[in-house]
Order: C-alpha cells, then structure tokens, then sequence
C-alpha cells in the first residue's frame, strides 16, 4: 500500500509541478492576442488612398471610426470602400459599426487573405453593399451570451 502511496504522492508532485510551468507558459503566449483584442481597430487612409479598418470590435472602435469619417469624409474617394479585417468583438460595437458604414454609404470589402471574424462578419453581412475575394477567410462562432449558449436558452424554453 505505501508503494501506491508513494507513486501517488510522485505523479501528483510532477502534476503540480507541470501546472506550475504551462500556466504561466501559456499566459506569455497567449498575452500579446487578449493585448490585441482589447485595443480599439485602428482607421486609416493606406498609401494608395484605401480607408481601412482594422483590429478588434469595440466601442472606442466605433467611435473612432465615426470620428475618422466625419473629419475625413470629403477626402475619401469614389467609389467609397472601406477594408476590413478584423478578429471581432463586442455585438453592440458591430451594430454600431455597421450602421456609420451605410450612414456614410461606404462598400465594405474584404480582401484576399484578410480575416473577418465573429462580429466583423456582422458587420460585413450588414453593410448594404459589401464585396470579398475569394480568398477572403471568414470565421463563425456560436453565438452566447453569459455563461449559456443562445441555443441553450432556446432549448430551455421547452
């Protein structure tokens, strides 16, 4: 019996001792992603002229754009796209994000290679004129709100 006790003890020393070097491991890796989400897209005029947006969802992200475009609008040139790409963000951002789009009436557009994701494909489906190459990535996800699915809550009407 003090045998098992022994190996016992042994493997859940090397346990902790594992969790103990990936927790903080995977923070290092992982840090410079939650970085990025967190911060407002950025909004630009590219080189060539283009009006991009880019970076995470957010309110600061919306307002800004909304800020960009009323300084900026006479400078943006026929006809009006605006490339996005995007990993997501806040639903209420997207909405927000995509109604200053069709008040501006700008074409949204995703461009070879670029990503749109979770709430950027909200607002790419939602812009009332919208074009993608084709190797344009778009990502899905289910939708959640709290901790249940929305599917989850559907079912548990039943």
């Amino acid at each position: 019996m003090s045998r098992i006790r022994t190996r016992l003890k042994l493997m859940l020393g090397l346990n902790v001792l594992m969790a103990a070097i990936t927790i903080p491991l995977a923070y290092v890796t992982l840090a410079p992603m939650y970085r990025e989400w967190a911060d407002a897209a950025s909004v630009s005029f590219g080189s060539d002229g283009q009006l991009t947006f880019s970076g995470s969802i957010s309110p600061a992200s919306a307002r800004k754009l909304a800020n960009f475009l009323t300084h900026n609008a006479e400078a943006i040139q026929y006809p009006r796209f605006l490339y996005i790409g995007s990993p997501g963000g806040e639903y209420s951002s997207a909405e927000e994000v995509a109604r200053i789009i069709n008040h501006y009436n700008l074409m949204t557009f995703v461009s070879k290679k670029s990503v749109c994701a979770s709430a950027c494909v909200y607002v790419f489906t939602h812009s009332l004129r919208r074009y993608a190459l084709p190797d344009a990535l778009f990502l899905f996800h289910r939708a959640r709100r709290g901790d249940l699915t929305l599917d989850q809550k559907f079912l548990n009407l039943f």
